[in-house]
């Protein structure tokens, strides 16, 4: 499962210009610092994650 979440992160950050700062996958969680522009709200980036990670 954590192999199949990080590139589930990576891809999600490629397509919306989101830089990943620091991350850590365990199986039952993930911690990541992103960068990405201003225009990008924080709590839709996370529905983003969140959503893509539950499918």
């Amino acid at each position: 499962m954590a192999i199949g979440s990080r590139e589930l992160v990576r891809e999600t950050c490629e397509t919306r210009d989101i830089e990943i700062v620091k991350g850590h996958v365990r199986p039952d969680r993930v911690h990541l610092l992103l960068s990405g522009p201003p225009s990008l709200a924080p709590s839709r980036e996370v529905k983003a994650f969140k959503g893509k990670s539950s499918s």
